[in-house]
């Protein structure tokens, strides 16, 4: 899911409620990137909180009004499994495809910028000291290598020490 598609929808989506939750259905399924995404018909309708006819009707009314396009999928027997549909960003409001957070960092929130910032840095996070550790994790630590074979709880087998 990607919220800008997903906020885009809920900003510029149609006006009608049965093609607006249609819609949200598709932008919550989307990849980010492409606009790409592939629910059944059923699992539309499900969400969408209608029947399986009216989601159909839906579906055929948005993609006559260019919110997005489908091509159907088959299976190498030639029968159809799924449709692809690609969500229009130029009807929805966006440029492009909606970048990741490496790749447009700086649109990102302040606190996804420093997580982005943490996890990425280009020099890894100091390893653990083990001084840090207490007498109580090192026995527990030779407890749980032992064999399983007669080995009787940690706090038994700290007590015989």
């Amino acid at each position: 899911m990607s919220i800008k598609i997903f906020n885009a929808v809920w900003e510029n989506g149609p006006q009608t409620r049965s093609q607006m939750l249609v819609l949200m259905v598709l932008a919550d399924a989307a990849d980010g990137e492409t606009g790409k995404c592939f629910p059944s018909i059923g699992r539309i309708a499900r969400l969408a909180r209608m029947s399986r006819r009216t989601a159909i009707n839906t579906l055929n009314a948005l993609q006559e009004d260019g919110w997005f396009t489908r091509e159907p999928l088959r299976r190498q027997n030639g029968f159809q499994s799924v449709f692809e549909y690609k969500l229009s960003f130029e009807k929805l409001g966006l440029e492009s495809g909606v970048q990741k957070l490496h790749g447009g960092a700086k649109t990102a929130p302040p606190f996804m910028q420093k997580l982005h910032t943490t996890c990425c840095a280009e020099t890894a996070p100091p390893e653990p000291i083990r001084k840090n550790l207490t007498r109580e994790t090192d026995l527990f630590e030779v407890w749980r290598g032992l064999p399983l074979e007669g080995k009787t709880s940690f706090n038994q087998w700290k007590a015989q020490r």
